[in-house]
């Protein structure tokens, strides 16, 4: 009587599974560019959320509220690129007179994904007044910008005058819809 064979030959099983890997791979690759616009999109997500809770926290504690820009533990200058930000408050209720970095007092931080970098651009400071409205809207009528990198690619958080953060693909566009 012959004897009935169930299940498949080591040939099929290898077969299938070089076919899955080459899928895999193919998947892989195309879906490449998806995760750097994904980190990108994350990350100025964060730095938008950021501003916001700044703003807020202004106005709830009648203090001063900054955002800085941090590469691991050190602060650094406006326009450089940096890892991490910092929210803090000023000790005082005095917005005007300046202050060191180490006299704030920290409240947050907010890493960055990995792979992204975050940056003030050269002359705006995000600095929120009591009053929840940018330090600098006396002196000028433009929204402070916050540039996010990742894979060479950039999107821009503008902190408008008037109170919105809106995330910007256009790097040259200056209005929140």
């Amino acid at each position: 009587m012959p004897r009935k064979t169930r299940g498949f030959t080591l040939t099929e099983v290898l077969v299938t599974v070089a076919l899955l890997g080459l899928f895999a791979g193919m998947a892989v690759v195309a879906l490449g560019p998806l995760n750097g616009r994904y980190r990108r999109r994350q990350a100025a997500e964060l730095v938008a959320a950021g501003a916001a809770r700044a703003r807020l926290f202004a106005r709830d504690s009648g203090r001063c509220f900054h955002l800085d820009v941090y590469q691991d533990d050190t602060p650094v200058s406006t326009g450089t690129p940096g890892n991490r930000l910092r929210l803090s408050r000023r000790p005082t209720a005095d917005c005007e007179r300046s202050v060191t970095v180490a006299e704030l007092q920290p409240v947050e931080w907010i890493p960055m994904p990995s792979l992204t970098t975050v940056r003030v651009e050269t002359g705006a400071e995000a600095v929120w007044r009591p009053s929840g409205r940018l330090h600098t809207e006396d002196i000028a009528k433009t929204p402070a910008k916050l540039r996010v990198t990742s894979g060479g690619e950039e999107l821009s958080i503008l902190l408008a005058v008037h109170g919105p953060v809106c995330v910007r693909e256009e790097p040259s566009s200056e209005v929140c819809p």
